[in-house]
């Protein structure tokens, strides 16, 4: 069996890839954790507003999941876009490097697409209704280097 050998400057590349996506979603948990806050301080002015008219605010309740507020909704869609596909950008992306060779452009692209997700979310690519067209210009280019990193691992070993 042959032994893979990268240079070191190419697998500090790679590396500062995988942080720099780690660091997104790290920044995408914190987007949603603001989400969280503001529903909350939501809740909290409509309680007192109900007191205020002389209601029980026992009565007003906040499901995060069935709200029909859209931040919370667009975040929490975020975060677990993110969770579902980071196996398979991982996989592909650390396999590429060390099978076929060079993926850094591919690998910012897609964090760069992954950064870009979120604020498509909250602008109106996702609604109670799903996805809208505007976060498929996150969506399909991302699928694409997924499709392109595959390829290249594919081509090399078969």
């Amino acid at each position: 069996m042959a032994t893979i050998l990268q240079n070191e400057t190419l697998l500090k590349e790679h590396a500062k890839v995988i942080l720099g996506y780690i660091g997104v979603f790290a920044f995408t948990v914190g987007v949603q954790l603001y989400a969280k806050v503001h529903l909350e301080l939501k809740h909290k002015k409509a309680k007192k507003e109900a007191v205020e008219r002389g209601e029980d605010p026992k009565n007003i309740r906040i499901n995060r999941y069935t709200t029909d507020d859209l931040i919370i909704l667009s975040t929490d869609r975020s975060v677990m876009n993110f969770i579902e596909f980071a196996p398979a950008f991982m996989g592909l992306f650390v396999t590429h490097a060390a099978v076929v060779g060079d993926c850094t452009k591919l690998g910012w692209y897609y964090v760069g697409l992954r950064v870009l997700y979120p604020f498509l979310a909250m602008n109106g690519g996702i609604t109670h209704r799903g996805p809208r067209p505007l976060i498929f210009l996150a969506t399909f280019p991302m699928y694409g280097i997924l499709g392109m990193l595959a390829s290249g691992i594919y081509k090399k070993v078969y």
